[in-house]
């Protein structure tokens, strides 16, 4: 999953957005807008969780509605949209044609997170887009014990 979370990363804030972007160490974050969204994939429930400090969501803000002062429900909007894309680009590359077999939920805005080792994840991804850094942290469970998307 590592690889397709990291290309479905890239292709949004470079490709989609022109922002700079690697993979980074693993590192603390705090202070982020949480969303969260599921993939049902081979009778598995994928949790991912995007975690976006405010500074980059006001340079996402800009690059998609040429906005430097959006409301906080439009800094909402972009934290649930970024998973959104970044998730639905997963799914796309986890398909191999038969995007059918994999369900994607509506993202979830979580709230605003001081810290985000207040959750625990089976997997954790960082990286560096233009000086920020972004995690996602994902949580699996069996699509029978999962609660609904």
């Amino acid at each position: 999953m590592r690889e397709i979370i990291q290309k479905a990363a890239e292709n949004f804030f470079v490709s989609t957005l022109g922002l700079g972007f690697s993979v980074q160490d693993e590192t603390i974050v705090s202070g982020v807008y949480v969303s969260k969204i599921s993939l049902i994939n081979e009778g598995k429930k994928h949790l991912f969780y995007l975690c976006l400090d405010e500074a980059l969501l006001l340079e996402i803000s800009n690059v998609m509605f040429m906005d430097e002062n959006p409301s906080q429900d439009t800094l909402i909007d972009l934290s649930n949209e970024s998973a959104n894309l970044i998730v639905g680009n997963a799914k796309i590359l986890l398909s191999s044609g038969d995007l059918e077999t994999i369900k994607l939920g509506t993202p979830e805005y979580q709230g605003y997170w001081e810290y985000e080792y207040a959750k625990t994840f089976d997997e954790r991804y960082f990286f560096d887009v233009e000086n920020h850094t972004v995690f996602i942290g994902l949580e699996t469970v069996a699509v029978d014990a999962a609660l609904p998307a």
